[in-house]
């Protein structure tokens, strides 16, 4: 069995290998992180309230504004957890970047992504109050959004797989110490000196990828137990 070398040639191994992997190991989830006085649900409710109000300028106005702290504050929440936040701040990296680097990390769909920028564009640059179907459609992809993150503050952070009969495993690990995911090989039970690691401080376009992959193999895995 050919180890690999490279992200995309990573990328390739566990597609290739996906359907022998079986779980024998599983680390737990993240529990450090920021707290904020206000959560992202509790700006989702005060958003729900306003759009269940008569349909005034004010009303549209206060559940946008809710709606775009839920996002930021929910965003924040899971970059801190990830010990992500305080890197991105320090880089100045806005909340559009930040929710590119969460689309890449699989946890948006570009189709979704670009309709919520469509419609913070228009609020936040243009100064428009949507159409009440457009507010609707904001706060769903919102709240979908939020309920993701909120799922996701619970997932493990490392896992290790059985590869059939090769004699093979991989180990899939996010470091929080040091904002990288780690990925190791062993064969019948040695460790092979072909680590991988890629850390959102040597190329963010990579981090992101490599941490998709580690977050698609553990769940992937979950779901066949």
């Amino acid at each position: 069995m050919e180890i690999p070398k490279t992200l995309e040639q990573l990328g390739s191994f566990i597609n290739k290998n996906e359907q022998l992997m079986s779980l024998t190991g599983l680390g737990s989830s993240l529990f450090e992180g920021e707290t904020f006085q206000v959560s992202a649900k509790e700006f989702i409710s005060y958003a729900e309230a306003e759009l269940k109000e008569p349909s005034t300028i004010k009303s549209q106005v206060n559940c946008i504004t809710n709606l775009k702290r839920a996002l930021d504050c929910q965003v924040d929440t899971y970059l801190s957890v990830l010990g992500l936040r305080s890197y991105l701040k320090k880089k100045n990296i806005k909340v559009g970047r930040k929710l590119e680097l969460l689309n890449r990390m699989g946890f948006i769909r570009l189709g979704s992504l670009e309709r919520l920028n469509s419609i913070r564009n228009r609020i936040e640059h243009h100064y428009d109050v949507p159409e009440k179907l457009d507010l609707e459609l904001y706060f769903d992809l919102i709240s979908s959004f939020v309920e993701l993150l909120e799922v996701a503050l619970f997932e493990p952070i490392s896992g290790v797989f059985n590869i059939g009969d090769t004699g093979y495993d991989i180990s899939a690990t996010y470091v929080r110490e040091h904002k990288r995911c780690e990925f190791c090989f062993w064969q019948k039970g040695k460790l092979l000196p072909n680590e991988l690691h890629f850390g959102i401080n040597d190329d963010f376009e990579s981090f992101a990828e490599a941490y998709r992959l580690h977050r698609n193999l553990i769940r992937f895995s979950l779901a066949k137990c």
